[in-house]
């Protein structure tokens, strides 16, 4: 049975896995899936979608940017128990996004941070997941912060930390990193360091070299 849920209406309390709905956002993308999950608490519904090379595809969507939505096919729910079950596994999901999207937001580098402490983010996020920027500080494992300029010497634990043990094993791991990728650049700098000085030599005599009348 096909079926529109107006935008001014509210949208079912409860949609059955396995029903077929069609979401129409903001930005005019149509996505027509099968119902993997839904929760009406925090208004978000999984579509799944098979794809042409045989894989299925699951799409998250928030209602509260869809301007169209419609219930293509309604299947019926065998026990209230079900339908409370994917809200649950629902709920589970929109978390575990909503942890993925602060990671992500606390991964973008400040207006204010500088070169030398971009590269350093990036070296030590290869070895060490949780990380993320704290103003233009950057902060591992939540209790180490590394400030400007960068180095060793500005490796901290943070005050506002309890786990003392944690926290100087993470110091003295981070230091490490950080003392190696100090080493690194201004190694990289040294070796290129001779070769833009003799430029600059060769540059200023030719400068000072008088003209001949």
């Amino acid at each position: 049975m096909q079926r529109s849920v107006p935008l001014d209406e509210n949208i079912p309390e409860y949609i059955t896995t396995g029903s077929v709905a069609k979401c129409v956002d903001c930005f005019d993308e149509v996505t027509v899936g099968e119902v993997a999950g839904f929760d009406r608490g925090v208004n978000m519904i999984l579509l799944k979608t098979d794809q042409a090379d045989g894989k299925t595809k699951v799409t998250f969507i928030n209602l509260g940017f869809v301007k169209e939505f419609e219930l293509l096919k309604e299947m019926p729910s065998s026990t209230e128990q079900s339908s409370v079950t994917q809200n649950v596994n629902a709920s589970k999901i929109a978390k575990r996004i909503e942890e993925e999207t602060e990671r992500k937001y606390r991964s973008l580098c400040p207006s204010t941070c500088g070169i030398d402490g971009r590269r350093l983010f990036v070296v030590i996020r290869k070895t060490i997941e949780d990380v993320r920027w704290s103003d233009d500080s950057i902060e591992v494992f939540q209790c180490v912060l590394v400030h400007p300029p960068y180095t060793a010497q500005s490796v901290q634990i943070k005050s506002t930390h309890e786990g003392v043990t944690q926290a100087q094993s993470t110091l003295e791991h981070v230091k490490k990193i950080v003392s190696n990728f100090v080493d690194k650049f201004w190694r990289g700098k040294e070796t290129a360091s001779p070769d833009h000085k003799g430029r600059c030599a060769a540059s200023s005599e030719v400068q000072s070299t008088p003209k001949n009348g």
